[in-house]
């Protein structure tokens, strides 16, 4: 249970409370679980959390550890690149970004939050004699996970593991961690003192609908992220992806630096993004309306124009033919002239437009 007085990070007794309208959704299949929630934000160091109670900790937790979940293909989102004619899984892009973090040839590698343990599979391609260490809250990842000599799996407890690591990853899962402090000690412990901490985080600075991820105990932008590090001992030192516009990722050192409060936007920003998204949702006049993406932006969309959306388009194959919240999913080349398509990612969603554009059927309105 979620204590909405105290910032469970940094103990501070100074935290805005605000219940919040929108439907919620979880991220395993983007059903919405609950018409509306209460988040926390402290006024010391901007963390902000989900407020929860007994039964939504229970929920959360269940759901993050059933069977059902290691089932629901976590791992095979994909992103479509500049100059490239075919979309690329996010795994095979992590490694090639993690790829220059040591020069050993022989890097023991730890992923937290591993799944089916993909995106050690692309480090192997580059570190064939790799040490790979995969670390999963849900044991039953260890059926999915590859059972070659150099991969390990551990689950559900850190501290089972006595090893030092050049790299340790976190790739979307510090917001399903509740004992952040745990977790960053534990880190602590186990990355060596010249390794990298590798981290890829939803931004709701790009996506402030994540706030309505239902599954999730805590909501990240860099500002916050980067308070969070330098309060359990870590600086960052480099952050930022062109590959990925609306995500956060940092590589991060052990270093003491002084920790010094963020000046990030407050919760009330986020939650009039949102609202001012929908008033521009309610302006489209259009038949046969469809909505670019299967994930949390395409859910709040649905969720709130949701009698007035036909169909859901995504150019990853393994969703194509798929439903997603009871619509069909097209592939983009299945569109014509009279289609409309709602691209629901604000800014960043200027360059998706311009390459529908020239390559598909069909009108595209960026919202």
């Amino acid at each position: 249970m979620t204590d909405a007085r105290i910032c469970p990070i940094c103990n501070g007794s100074s935290v805005r409370v605000l219940d919040v309208s929108y439907p919620f959704f979880r991220h395993m299949d983007f059903a919405t679980i609950k018409t509306n929630g209460t988040l926390g934000q402290c006024c010391t160091c901007q963390t902000l959390f989900q407020v929860i109670n007994d039964v939504d900790l229970a929920k959360i937790e269940g759901e993050l550890n059933n069977e059902t979940y290691m089932e629901s293909s976590q791992t095979n989102q994909t992103v479509t690149i500049e100059n490239s004619d075919s979309p690329a899984t996010r795994s095979v892009l992590q490694a090639q970004l993690i790829k220059h973090l040591v020069s050993n040839r022989t890097p023991k590698i730890l992923d937290i939050g591993c799944f089916d343990g993909e995106l050690l599979l692309q480090l192997q391609h580059l570190y064939p004699r790799a040490v790979l260490h995969g670390f999963d809250r849900n044991e039953g990842a260890r059926q999915y996970f590859p059972t070659m000599d150099n991969f390990h799996f551990w689950a559900p407890d850190l501290r089972a593991i006595q090893e030092k690591f050049d790299i340790i990853t976190l790739s979307h899962s510090m917001p399903y961690e509740q004992n952040i402090r745990h977790l960053m000690n534990e880190i602590l412990r186990l990355l060596d003192p010249k390794g990298t901490l590798f981290i890829q985080l939803p931004d709701i600075a790009m996506s402030p609908w994540l706030l309505l991820m239902a599954d999730q105990y805590y909501y990240y932008s860099l500002e916050i992220l980067t308070a969070t590090l330098r309060r359990f001992g870590f600086t960052i030192s480099s952050s930022g992806s062109k590959w990925f516009p609306r995500e956060i990722v940092v590589e991060a050192k052990i270093a003491d630096s002084p920790w010094k409060a963020p000046s990030g936007k407050r919760l009330e920003f986020y939650l009039q993004e949102l609202d001012e998204k929908v008033e521009r949702l309610k302006l489209i006049r259009a038949t046969q309306i469809g909505v670019l993406g299967t994930t949390s932006a395409a859910a709040f969309v649905d969720s709130i124009y949701g009698e007035n959306i036909s169909y859901f388009v995504d150019e990853n194959p393994s969703k194509v033919g798929a439903d997603f919240r009871g619509k069909h999913v097209l592939h983009p080349n299945m569109l014509q002239d009279g289609n409309t398509v709602v691209i629901p990612y604000g800014i960043s969603g200027r360059q998706i437009k311009n390459r529908f554009t020239s390559k598909y059927s069909g009108e595209f309105i960026i919202v």
